[in-house]
């Protein structure tokens, strides 16, 4: 995908993540035949459980599936689902107005005051208030 048509729409998935396994994708164009420079590009994406490294965090998501749809107006995606350690993730995507993607994620964990797992990802001082 990072050399494809859609890398522009999908820069921010792209920019700091790579993603492996099983997935398909479908590409809808829609080519001006006098002014090809305008080509309208919109598709979707099944994943059927990638690992998806993200920069920043120290594990992988694992896991993923859903659907994500990408167009010129951004991406999104409903009920995305995945594991973070081995805590399950429930999440989507919305377009923002100023063309920006926002990923908005819940992870159900039980927190490690000394940091094991997901509770890796929390304050040190808020692992210590669960202990």
């Amino acid at each position: 995908m990072s050399k494809s048509p859609v890398r522009e729409i999908l820069k921010g998935l792209l920019t700091n993540t790579t993603a492996s396994g099983p997935s398909t994708v479908a590409i809808h164009l829609d080519i001006p035949v006098k002014d090809a420079v305008h080509t309208q590009v919109s598709g979707e994406i099944d994943v059927y459980g990638v690992l998806l490294r993200q920069q920043g965090l120290p594990e992988p998501i694992r896991d993923v599936r859903g659907r994500i749809a990408f167009s010129s107006t951004g991406i999104t995606a409903e009920g995305l689902t995945a594991r973070l350690y081995e805590a399950p993730v429930t999440a989507s995507i919305a377009p923002q107005p100023d063309g920006s993607s926002l990923l908005s994620a819940s992870v159900t964990a039980a927190m490690d005051p000394t940091g094991k797992g997901a509770s890796e990802l929390l304050p040190e001082w808020l692992r210590k208030e669960a202990d």
